[in-house]
């Protein structure tokens, strides 16, 4: 019977709980934060990629670029890292956070004239 009755009274925390919404927290960072760090990252991530990148890092060190990309817009890593853990519990807000990503790198590339992919 005592368990019936915890059970009972453990039924509307756990609706209470799980009705909770996922509220953004405090320090999340904004769309239009979030955007030109995630387009410095992936322009980062090119040129690591590129054949004379890894020829150059081959001579010398390698250098931390993510803490420069974060240094140069004042964030810490701990909070890109949970803002992009909470976008990516609201897929909706990040696939427009990407969206505006994708047309800003595709704008640059344009305007290279480089519309050929590597």
């Amino acid at each position: 019977m005592n368990r019936l009755i915890i059970f009972i009274l453990l039924i509307p925390v756990f609706f209470m709980i799980s009705c909770q919404k996922d509220k953004p927290h405090k320090d999340l960072l904004k769309k239009d934060e979030l955007v030109p760090l995630l387009i410095d990252l992936h322009l980062v991530y090119a040129i690591q990629s590129s054949a004379e990148f890894r020829k150059l890092s081959l001579t010398i060190d390698s250098v931390n670029t993510h803490s420069y990309i974060f240094d140069k817009y004042g964030v810490q890593k701990v909070v890109f890292d949970s803002s992009i853990a909470w976008y990516s519990r609201h897929p909706e807000r990040f696939t427009k956070i990407y969206d505006e990503v994708v047309m800003n790198l595709t704008q640059m590339q344009d305007s290279l004239g480089g519309d050929e992919e590597p």
